[in-house]
């Protein structure tokens, strides 16, 4: 069985999953002035979570 996920790079389209609440948050924290730190175990999406959020 193949996995169906794609990891180790910064994913997008297809691949990106349904992140809706996450994404509206970050959305208020860049609109506001307070910081985004995000916490997480290795792989887990941040990297690919803030560049869908900035783009």
């Amino acid at each position: 069985m193949n996995n169906p996920f794609k990891f180790g790079s910064i994913v997008d389209g297809d691949f990106f999953t349904d992140r809706r609440e996450e994404l509206l948050q970050i959305e208020r924290m860049l609109n506001s002035d307070n910081h985004i730190i995000l916490i997480s175990p290795r792989r887990f999406g941040k990297s690919s979570l803030m560049q869908y959020a900035i783009s």
